[in-house]
Parts: C-alpha cells; structure tokens; sequence
C-alpha cells in the first residue's frame, strides 16, 4: 500500500532507522500511520523532514517527496520560526517529550493553517540525537471557532460598555463579571472593586412601593429562566445617594440553553419620577400649603366613610377677615395667613387624619374615630394654637371653626358636613365682626407708628371734620360719619412704605404714584367692614378737586361726596399748618390765604367760607379741640 511519496521514507539514514523499527511491527502500525487525521512526521537532528505521513498532504496540499531533506522553517509562518525552533532546542536539551500549540503552516495556496504539534527526541544506542518524531494537528477551524468566540463575547462586551444604560452582568453564581460605565456612575463602585464581588453587594436595591430589600436580582432572573420586569425600583450607591430605577434582568444562555449567567440593565428615572411624583402631588394636593385638596378632601371622605371609622366627625374651619388682610397689606400677607393656619391645623391632628384646603379661606378636617366631644376638643385646642401665632407686622389670625359628627351607620356624613358648615357660619358671624374691628384698628396704628406725623394729624382732621359739618347744620349721622371719616381717610397708607412717607425731599412719580393709591386702599379696607363702610366712598373721594382735577377718579363739583369735600379742606389746612418733612409749616393767616385762593379750584367754595367763618376763628394760636 506504498504511494510513490511513501518510498520517499526510504531516503536518508534516520529513514530508514524509522522505517526498520516500523516494519519490524506488525501490520497495524502502518495502517494507523497512513490513515491518520493527523500529520506523522520525523525531522534529523538538524531540523529536516525524513518522514511525513500522507496527511501532510492531504492537510497541507505540498507532496511529501518535495519536503523530505528540506528544512520544517520555509513551511514555517516567519513570526513562529523562532517559537518552534525553541521547541525543538528544550527538547534536545532536556530529553523529554513536548508539545506546542497555535503556529501557523503554509499551505499550497498560499494560506496559513493553525496547527499543534507533540513531538519527542530520537536517540541512537549510544546516546546520540537522531532526531525528532511527532505528531501535527490540523486546529485551523477550532482556532477559527475560537476566535470567532472571542469576537462575539468582544462585541458583546463592547456593546454593554457602550449603551447609555448601566449594565451588570454576572456568572451563574450571581458574582459580578462585567460592569459598565453608567452603572459604575450609579452604584458607586468602579469595575475593579466590583469584579468577582456578588451582585446584591454592588445592586443595593428595594422596591420603591413596600420598601422591601431586593437581594441578588440575578440570582432571581436564572431561577425563572426568563426576562424579569420588576416595579420601579430605589437604588442606594455606595455614596448613600438614592436613585429611582428602571430594572429589567434577564438570563444568559449557551447555544444549548443552558443558564450561564444573567445581565441586569436599568437606568436611572429620577427625574423623570419627580416629576411624575410632583404631578401627582399637585393633583391631591393645594399648592400653597402643602394640604390635601378638595379633590383629595371628597375622595377621601367617601373612602373614610365605613363602620370601622364610627363616629366619624368633620370640622369646617374658615379664615375670619382674609379679604381685609389682602386689601391691607396685600396678597402675598394673605398667603402667609393662609399658609400659616394650615401649619396650625396640620400640627394639631393626627397622622390619620385628613386636613384639605376646600376653597380660597376655607379648610375642612376629617376626624376618623373621632366623637363629637373630642372633635370640639380638636377645635378649642386649633383657636387657641392660632392665638399664638403671629405673622410678620402682628396681623391677627382668627378662623371660624365648625363640627359635625356621623354616630351611626344609617346616618349620612354629608348631613354631619352640612351640620358643621351650619354650625361655622354661625360662630363666623359672631366673631368675624370683632376681628374686623381689631384688624382696622390695628392697620390704623401701624399707620401711625410708621409716618412720623400721622398721629396727631388724624386726630387734628377728625376734630376739624366733625367741628366744620356741625357749622355746616348737618345731621347728627354726618357729623359722625365726617369725624370717623377724618380719623381713617389715611388708613391705606399702610401700603406705602414708610421710607416714602417720610421722604424729606421730592417724591419720584413712582413714588407719588404709590402715595397717591392709599384712598383706594383706605376704601378697599373700610368696605369690607359692616361698621365702617358706610365712609368708605368718603375716604375714597377725599383727594379729588372741585375743578376735577384730583384723584383717583376725577370726579369734580357736587358729584364729589359732601363728607369728602370736607375732608379735603381741614386736611389741607392741618398740612399746612403743620411741620412736615418735606415742608415748613405756614401760619395760621397764610393757611387761610391759600384756602381762598384755591377756592372754586381745588376746595368747594361754600365749605371753605364756612370753615373761615365759624372754624378759623377760634384756630388761631392752635387748635385745641
């Protein structure tokens, strides 16, 4: 069964040394050399073929008679000569058997084939090196396989380092094998720490709605055998931070199926979650006070109303005189009073309980459990915590607070909600008056504690008003409403700083235009107030001209009210008369003179006649009521 090539083996004394100790075995030898898979080779001491099985040619495409007497380097890939080479040298040197893996063989077309290769020195009886026999297998496709594996995790990995979302992935015992850049960011920990590290040691994460610890996500994921989707889910990094997650696991399998891992990727939704959290916020809850709202408040009240919550009490609360402190010191003081009672209620009610901003002053409390004794408790103990709170310039808190109460199960807690806005209307008339009261009182003194001179000249102006409509014949409701009109017709100056008021030099327009608002103001306060508002078109008016050139209207003769008519001429008097920042005061005579002189223009000239007349006269030297 020798080919042609075969009887090259007889060529050269190692040849036929192999070729002696082959023949001299049996049969079965030959038939394993000749149909072997992988090349059979023997090289002399100096590096040269002196056998090569046929799968050198088979593998290989080169005949084995071109070969043998050659040396194995020309067949060698250059950049393996030298590793090969050394191979064969440690053998020489140390006897033993060795092999070598991944060196390249030239083919016949040119291209390059991946083999390893065993061999073993060859020694004569004295000793001396022959030469070396062994084997050589053909890994081209294994290496290619290999390769083509080393790609695939590459572009495997490269793609999880790449991607915007953080990515983990583990072995199947659930330890951290690989770790992104954006899940480094989150976690806290770098790749290196992390490696080797179990995942619930590096994912510390719960689950946003029950707060439950999590553990190890990609143990879970491998045990299910499938994509997991969590809830959202809270994050805590390494640097105590929190981060609201999206997860989403999944197990890593074979080309078999088989389990080998698990990649957990999740991104962060903080932001998108805050607003998500802030949306639902507003949608239940007031936004100036933090409270529930009145969506929330009748939500509520349907949900809470069960037999479990019996007796089940309501209160209605409303803020006295809210409309009074926004016309006075403006909207943003409202706010505060607004913010403040709902602080108020808020810290005298149980967690259970439901405390909602209704309405623009008005609050309503859901009491769960709660009888009709202890809520009117809960009420008493509210007023008096609203006592004690002031806010900014002393502004009065007061509220009307009103109980309602469901005993039983066959009664409504609608009809304990009507009960308690019943029972609130009633103490809000009772009491709403006599805050209205203090609070003109108390804007009236701030106004006086601010402007240097505003003291005595409301007081001068209401005795002058009350004097001059009494010279006048008017009626003993004029006269009054003329006296009580002097003593407020500057009381919307509290909108105006006192820096303004008191300015020595002139007034910028923004400035005069400030000063100029307070009768609107003085009107918007006094309106409101049952005793008072029957003054407020006189304090209103009192600025404005008899030629109609005054303000805020420009109104002009007789459509100007009488009591602000007067009021225009004794206000006018006492600034003269009077020292003032801005000003020296006139004497008593030059006061008089310039009164006639604008007489018919600015002041209505029978008022002013009148005031000269039967006023004046006993003015002189200082008035003294």
């Amino acid at each position: 069964m020798k080919s042609d090539d075969n009887r090259s083996m007889e060529i050269g004394e190692d040849g036929m040394h192999l070729q002696e100790r082959l023949t001299g075995s049996d049969e079965k030898y030959w038939i394993l050399v000749e149909n072997s898979f992988d090349i059979i080779y023997s090289l002399n001491q100096y590096g040269e073929f002196t056998f090569l099985s046929n799968a050198w040619t088979e593998l290989l495409g080169h005949g084995i008679g071109d070969a043998i007497g050659r040396s194995f380097k020309p067949y060698v890939h250059p950049e393996d000569v030298h590793m090969l080479q050394e191979f064969f040298d440690e053998m020489k040197a140390t006897g033993k058997r060795s092999g070598v893996t991944d060196y390249r063989l030239i083919h016949k077309d040119g291209t390059w084939h991946w083999f390893t290769t065993n061999a073993a020195p060859v020694w004569d009886r004295e000793g001396k090196l022959l030469g070396y026999t062994g084997t050589a297998r053909d890994i081209t496709t294994r290496k290619k396989l290999s390769n083509d594996l080393y790609l695939e995790k590459e572009y495997f990995r490269a793609t999880l380092l790449s991607v915007g979302d953080a990515v983990i992935s583990t072995d199947s015992q659930g330890i951290v094998s690989l770790m992104n850049h954006v899940a480094q960011i989150l976690t806290g920990w770098t790749y290196e720490e992390a490696l080797g590290k179990p995942l619930e040691n590096i994912l510390d994460v719960k689950e946003e709605r029950s707060g439950r610890q999590v553990g190890n996500l990609a143990k879970s994921v491998m045990e299910i055998g499938e994509v997991l989707r969590p809830d959202n889910m809270i994050l805590t990094s390494r640097k105590s931070r929190n981060f609201y997650i999206e997860v989403s696991p999944a197990p890593i399998r074979s080309r078999d199926g088989a389990i080998t891992g698990a990649v957990i990727v999740f991104n962060d939704i903080t932001e998108k979650r805050t607003r998500e959290k802030e949306i639902e916020f507003l949608s239940f809850n007031d936004h100036l006070t933090g409270l529930y709202n009145r969506r929330y408040f009748d939500d509520s009240i349907r949900r809470l109303d069960t037999d479990r919550n019996l007796p089940f009490s309501v209160l209605v609360v409303d803020i006295n005189g809210l409309k009074l402190i926004n016309d006075s010191f403006g909207h943003e003081k409202g706010d505060c009073l607004i913010r403040t009672v709902g602080k108020v209620l808020k810290n005298n009610c149980r967690a259970e309980d439901i405390v909602a901003r209704t309405g623009g002053d008005e609050f309503a409390i859901l009491l769960p459990k709660t009888s009709e004794k202890d809520a009117d408790l809960i009420a008493n103990r509210i007023n008096e915590s609203m006592k004690e709170e002031w806010v900014d310039q002393g502004i009065i808190i007061s509220t009307s607070i009103g109980s309602g109460t469901k005993n039983n199960e066959d009664e409504s807690i609608f009809d304990a909600l009507r009960d308690a806005d019943m029972k609130m209307y009633k103490i809000k008339a009772q009491t709403g008056k006599e805050m209205r009261l203090k609070t003109v009182e108390l804007i009236l003194g701030i106004v006086v504690k601010k402007y240097f001179y505003e003291d005595k000249h409301l007081k001068t102006v209401s005795k002058l008003a009350k004097r001059l409509a009494a010279e006048m014949k008017l009626g003993q409701r004029e006269i009054r409403e003329a006296e009580l009109a002097g003593r407020f017709h500057d009381i919307g100056k509290i909108s105006a700083p006192a820096e303004i008021l008191n300015k020595a030099g002139e007034l910028d327009p923004n400035e005069a235009e400030m000063v100029r608002r307070h009768p609107v103001t003085g009107y918007q306060i006094l309106k409101n107030v049952d005793e008072y508002s029957h003054i407020a078109e006189a304090v209103l008016y009192h600025h404005e001209r008899y030629d109609g050139k005054g303000y805020p209207s420009g109104l002009r003769g007789g459509d100007i009210p009488l009591i602000s008519r007067i009021i225009n001429v004794v206000d006018a008097y006492e600034a003269m008369t009077s020292t003032r920042s801005y000003k020296e005061k006139m004497s008593h005579e030059e006061a008089l003179m310039e009164l006639r002189r604008c007489s018919g223009k600015q002041f209505d000239s029978r008022i002013v006649n009148v005031f000269i007349e039967k006023v004046a006269n006993r003015l002189e030297g200082g008035f003294n009521g």
